[in-house]
């Protein structure tokens, strides 16, 4: 097969599999939810309480993107906003309990995502497949974000 063909398939089915398992992820959570929302709750349940400035380095995201997205979750009562005593304009998020909530509900649906299209695979597909798209993210993380680690990305999805 030719770099050519290889490259269409790259793209048909980056596309495909962004667009159809972003929406099941999401399916039975608020649809103006979006998936950085998701990023965000997860980094927050993952790290705990965080400031915006840290949020912004953790998703490659400016300050004020991470500002839009607070916003939405802040009213939806996903996350909490206080502000430091010692200098105000320092902003700590913190997930809540519906924020949590929320993302269980995502977690299960990532499992049932797996079951249905891993259930019948072998267990050396399934670790090829897995081993293959660690060494594309690792090569994808290096290139994007000179000097961080992996372990920094863990919980990005």
């Amino acid at each position: 097969m030719s770099n050519g063909s290889y490259m269409e398939i790259f793209d048909k089915t980056a596309i495909v599999l962004n667009k159809k398992l972003r929406a099941m992820i999401k399916e039975g959570i608020d649809p103006t939810i979006s998936q950085p929302h998701i990023y965000l709750l997860r980094y927050l349940r993952s790290e705990g309480r965080s400031t915006v400035t840290a949020l912004a380095n953790h998703l490659g995201i400016t300050l004020s993107a991470v500002t839009c997205l607070t916003n939405k979750l802040f009213d939806l009562k996903m996350i909490t906003r206080v502000r430091c005593d010692s200098d105000r304009r320092l902003v700590y998020v913190d997930i809540t309990d519906k924020g949590k909530s929320v993302l269980e509900h995502a977690d299960e649906n990532v499992k049932r995502l797996f079951n249905k299209y891993f259930s019948d695979l072998p267990s050396e597909e399934i670790h090829t497949f897995f081993s293959v798209i660690d060494k594309i993210t690792r090569r994808v993380l290096d290139e994007d974000y000179q000097g961080r680690k992996m372990e920094d990305y863990n919980e990005t999805y």
